[in-house]
């Protein structure tokens, strides 16, 4: 109303002007001046006219041309226009909380894609020789670091812990067992009797009688470890890090075909994880589609034969595979044909024997891979392992003491675990079953005839064991790992 005021001030200085010129003019007698003071009156009440016109056209609608006008009207005016105002001032902000909830739910469904994940994924395809670990981490800077241990090692190394405390990890949030032979389960009660924390303990669910997979359990039980058992379909998430379970449906009783098989969703990146999976079980996963596909695989049962079969193969469509199997091992690990698929895939191929560990890094777009040292994938020599061996993959390990990371220390553990024998060396004579199924050409069936032939004199004696013969006898010598005390 500031303006306002001023209109009438201006209007009532002409007013008293004009009764000025009025008075002059009846002073006088003069007729022509009190129409000169007619005609200035006029002009005046123009100007003011055009001056109250000029203030309505810039102050809008809400001030109404009848200034002098004691009544509410301009007053009610004001307030619709206000009100008006408001409304549409509410409104434009409606429309605009609308559009940033729209924009968030654009960006969640945006970031729910994986490719915009804050963190990293570290996978570490650890050298354990003869037998698998996996270790994978996934790092964001608000939350705590996750870790899974697929695999630990064999029971006569500790590979898989060295590892871990090298790397100063002193908790797992979960350690998966793919199976129960000893190469896969050997590393799960030395991770936890060191004092590495594990909060879940995965297994298939099928059971051994070895001395290897009593321990495993015990240990779990004196950590109070959570024992889960997965299936096929099953998910869970760690962080940013999505699991499903693609194997086994249900259990076979055949350790290798009920591998507890795992794909691992990082972003738009993933790794399939299966074991020792033979070509049966990998018929099952190839028929799931989608859920097979993955950017990297490793390669089941240490680059075998008995795996990694071309249907699945093409399932899978990996860009990079990678098998853990040791150096010079006696099962010809990994063997020729793999090595010849894989290759006229177009697959990045590498192995922890010609590699060392090899690690996968990830930002959930893409990944890049590193090796511990420059090597060349080559097949090993199957002349050394009999083919026919249905127990190839319990374990055997023949490149223990060409893979040591730490060798007095796993020395003197061995030496420990073998009754006072020289180090990596299993007495025949008393060595438990599970042991004695570390030997090439043992497995299950020929540790319990062997016990049963006790005592043995020479390694020449194991002659006696049914389906060993001169021939066989002499690998096993060549090996190194077994002895007579």
């Amino acid at each position: 109303m500031h303006r306002l005021g001023v209109r009438l001030t201006v209007a009532s200085a002409a007013l008293l002007l004009g009764a000025a010129c009025a008075n002059e003019d009846d002073a006088n007698g003069e007729v022509n001046e009190g129409a000169d003071a007619e005609e200035e009156r006029n002009e005046e009440a123009e100007n003011n006219e055009e001056n109250s016109g000029a203030d309505n056209d810039e102050n809008g609608d809400n001030e109404d041309t009848a200034d002098s006008d004691t009544g509410n009207e301009p007053a009610e005016d004001n307030d619709n226009d206000d009100n008006q105002n408001e409304s549409a001032a509410a409104a434009e902000n409606d429309e605009e909380n609308e559009n940033s909830a729209a924009n968030a739910e654009e960006s969640n469904n945006s970031n729910s894609g994986g490719a915009d994940i804050d963190g990293e994924l570290d996978v570490h395809f650890i050298d354990v020789a003869q037998a698998d670990a996996a270790l994978v981490e996934v790092t964001a800077p608000d939350s705590d670091t996750q870790r899974i241990l697929y695999d630990t090692g064999d029971w006569n190394q500790t590979y898989a812990l060295d590892y871990l405390e090298a790397e100063g990890i002193t908790e797992l949030d979960a350690v998966i067992i793919s199976h129960p032979h000893a190469d896969h389960i050997g590393g799960v009660d030395q991770i936890m009797d060191a004092g590495i924390t594990v909060d879940e303990l995965w297994m298939s669910g099928e059971e051994t009688d070895t001395d290897t997979f009593e321990r495993a359990l015990d240990a779990a039980d004196t950590h109070d470890v959570e024992l889960i058992e997965p299936r096929t379909g099953d998910e869970f998430t760690f962080g940013t890090l999505e699991l499903e379970i693609i194997n086994p449906d249900q259990l076979t009783g055949d350790l290798h075909e009920s591998s507890l098989a795992v794909r691992f969703d990082y972003g738009d990146v993933s790794l399939l994880f299966t074991g020792d999976a033979e070509d049966t079980a990998e018929a099952r996963i190839a028929e799931k589609g989608e859920a097979a596909d993955a950017d990297i695989l490793q390669l089941g049962h240490h680059g075998s034969a008995t795996s990694t079969t071309a249907p699945f193969l093409e399932a899978v469509d990996p860009s990079t595979a990678i098998y853990s199997a040791g150096e010079g091992n006696t099962y010809g690990h990994p063997h020729a044909e793999v090595i010849d698929r894989v290759k006229e895939a177009g697959i990045d191929l590498y192995g922890t024997d010609a590699h060392g560990t090899v690690r996968v890094e990830s930002d959930g777009d893409g990944y890049i891979v590193e090796t511990e040292h420059d090597g060349e994938v080559a097949p090993g020599d199957e002349g050394a392992a009999d083919s026919g061996d249905t127990n190839e993959g319990n374990g055997n390990n023949g490149s223990t003491n060409n893979h040591r990371t730490n060798d007095s220390e796993n020395d003197a553990a061995l030496a420990d675990n073998n009754n006072g024998v020289a180090a990596g060396c299993i007495d025949i004579n008393s060595a438990p079953a599970d042991e004695l199924e570390e030997i090439h050409q043992i497995g299950e069936a020929r540790a319990q005839e062997l016990k049963d032939l006790r005592p043995f004199d020479s390694l020449s004696g194991l002659d006696a064991i049914d389906g060993i013969g001169p021939a066989r006898v002499d690998e096993i010598k060549e090996e190194g790992l077994a002895c007579v005390d």
